[in-house]
């Protein structure tokens, strides 16, 4: 089975992205799994080369499913269309079918360029989740046992620096400045599924903005 990578998304500066494992032929055709990945492995055996992908499974990604087809196929469809469309009479440049592929060209460089890109202030939260906790990632984007876990983890590592973990009202106004950034850790992975700490979330993140981590 041939299996390739696409639909990369949320890449940061460590070189960490999200992206999607197809069953391919040409191009992508079935979504596998989406990978957090940290690192790649490329090895060539004579005329083959593998890629390896190290990181962590998670659900699913819509956009990173949906960007991989069209990253590969939209540039494909561009070449194949014009020449399906004129199929039987003879290649005319001056007929309007190449408009078609000026215009699949041209969405094919807005889903390289536009979609998938850490930007403005969620951008900066998911730097400091990453130099917290060393996973740059939504905690939204795990699943529910993963998440858990992963909380489970920054919770302990909390109260290892004596910060009491179990009242987010308190934690949000009582985390000191050295351990700031892991408490919104903590605090992100368990807003998912619980308003209060979404609350406590939000008002360490105001603290952090305001003065650093």
């Amino acid at each position: 089975m041939l299996e390739m990578m696409a639909g990369r998304v949320h890449e940061t500066r460590e070189g960490h992205f999200v992206g999607t494992i197809f069953v391919s032929f040409i191009g992508p055709l079935f979504p596998l799994r989406t990978m957090y990945v940290t690192s790649e492995e490329v090895s060539r055996h004579g005329n083959a080369t593998t890629v390896r992908w190290s990181g962590i499974d998670l659900p699913l990604h819509p956009t990173s499913v949906a960007l991989g087809y069209l990253r590969v196929w939209l540039p494909i469809l561009a070449f194949v269309a014009p020449f399906a469309l004129m199929w039987g009479e003879s290649i005319d440049f001056g007929r309007p079918e190449w408009l078609l592929s000026v215009a699949l060209l041209a969405l094919w460089i807005v889903a390289l360029v536009v979609p998938g890109k850490l930007r403005g202030e969620r951008a900066k939260q998911i730097e400091v989740l990453g130099a917290a906790t060393g996973l740059a990632l939504d905690p939204a984007a795990l699943e529910r046992v993963q998440r858990a876990g992963r909380a489970d983890v920054v919770g302990h590592e909390l109260t290892q620096h004596g910060v009491a973990i179990d009242d987010p009202t308190r934690l949000a106004d009582a985390a000191r400045a050295d351990v700031l950034a892991l408490a919104y850790a903590y605090a992100r992975y368990r807003a998912v599924d619980d308003p209060a700490w979404r609350a406590c979330a939000s008002a360490m993140w105001s603290r952090i903005a305001r003065d650093g981590v």
